[in-house]
């Protein structure tokens, strides 16, 4: 037994040696594949660690972030990230089969088990940009709830737009019309 744990041991020891935990320490996010620099074991600093990521997904963590790191090859000539995480921002508490995009400012979009979407961006303003037309296509209304709805540009209308309770449509009156420079009556 002793002689066989012998043989395997510089096995054990060599892919032990190929998948890391590792800690971030600085991020380059210029370049095509992003490069880190992470902290490996006690002490050991590696540089310009490529950092693989899901396509039509990308982030840029932040110090203190924990990552997987795999050594192509069993040797530290060429080490790849293959997973960062940090579970000091990590939207928690998803129920099973949900999924969510967030950031560590408090940012995220939940897909809801029910079918819905949640968008919360933490106070900051959400912006679409270079649209050619944006469509909610709700099927049971659409609720915006704020302070002020601004409106810049033309508007069009289709269908029947209500304020305060009173329809403004080509069907509404005003009471109390006088000839001449007056002004008319309330909305009827």
């Amino acid at each position: 037994m002793s002689e066989m744990r012998r043989m395997l041991d510089p096995l054990k020891r060599s892919i032990s040696n190929r998948v890391q935990r590792a800690v971030v320490n600085l991020v380059n996010d210029a370049l095509k594949m992003q490069r880190v620099q992470v902290g490996i074991l006690a002490g050991e600093v590696k540089d310009s660690v490529e950092r693989f990521q899901n396509f039509g997904f990308t982030g840029h963590p932040v110090p203190g972030a924990e990552a997987v790191i795999l050594r192509l090859g069993g040797g530290s000539d060429h080490a790849v990230i293959i997973a960062v995480d940090d579970r000091r921002f990590r939207k928690t508490d998803l129920v099973e089969g949900e999924s969510a995009v967030y950031d560590a400012f408090g940012k995220f979009i939940h897909l809801t088990k029910d079918g819905g979407i949640i968008i919360d961006a933490a106070g900051a303003d959400v912006t679409v940009n270079n649209a050619a037309t944006v469509a909610i296509n709700a099927s049971a209304g659409v609720v915006i709830t704020t302070p002020t709805l601004t409106v810049h540009g033309a508007t069009v209308f289709d269908g029947t737009v209500t304020a305060n309770g009173k329809r403004i449509d080509e069907t509404h009156t005003h009471s109390g019309v006088q000839p001449g420079a007056g002004n008319s009556g309330a909305v009827v």
